[in-house]
């Protein structure tokens, strides 16, 4: 009897424990050294997913600049989704909102503005030649082993997007890491590189 009783006494205890986490939930921290997202994507587009960006290592600006990029709307469009996109820039004490859209089908991605069908810029993360005829098509140029950013290191399945436009029309060069998403920008503008993200749910910091 009692061991029987020994026995109940072990499983309420364990029960207990394991299911404190329902009851006070915490945000996971992922040590970008160590362990991966659980997205196999290079861009993961999903409602709640934000990149926050300070400039590059070394660029000194005279006031507090900061870029916030959110993901704040889906839907589903033939065979693709579109994702209403909004990117915050803090410049001091002045801020400008921009919205734009994001339309991803499979490994291509179309960016538009909000109110425009006309696209600014689409990635392929399959391609590895630019499209003939076409300098807002971005491909992957190079496969980065290490990009160190203010996020942390990333040292796996990174790739560079490259833009034949990007030599005279001002199109950044972009480095995404998977299951992060973009994590360096640089061009003729400031360069930026990821702070902060949130992606399904954890933070990357």
């Amino acid at each position: 009897m009692k061991k029987v009783l020994m026995l109940v006494y072990c499983v309420a205890l364990v029960t207990l424990v394991t299911s404190c986490n329902m009851f006070w939930p915490t945000d996971s921290v992922i040590d970008t050294n160590t362990t991966t997202t659980s997205s196999n994507d290079y861009y993961p587009l999903a409602v709640g997913n934000s990149w926050t960006y300070l400039p590059g290592k070394g660029i000194n600006t005279l006031v507090r600049t900061v870029l916030y990029t959110r993901v704040e709307s889906e839907k589903k469009v033939g065979n693709g989704i579109d994702y209403t996109m909004v990117d915050s820039l803090i410049n001091g004490d002045h801020s400008d909102v921009t919205r734009y859209i994001l339309h991803k089908e499979g490994s291509i991605i179309w960016k538009n503005e909000e109110v425009l069908t006309v696209t600014d810029w689409t990635i392929n993360f399959d391609a590895t030649q630019a499209k003939p005829g076409d300098d807002s098509y971005g491909f992957v140029q190079d496969r980065p082993k290490e990009v160190i950013v203010w996020a942390g290191t990333f040292d796996k399945d990174n790739v560079g997007i490259f833009f034949p436009a990007a030599a005279y029309d001002g199109l950044p060069f972009m480095t995404f890491a998977r299951g992060v998403g973009l994590v360096r920008i640089t061009g003729f503008r400031m360069p930026w590189e990821l702070s902060r993200a949130v992606i399904d749910g954890k933070i990357i910091e």
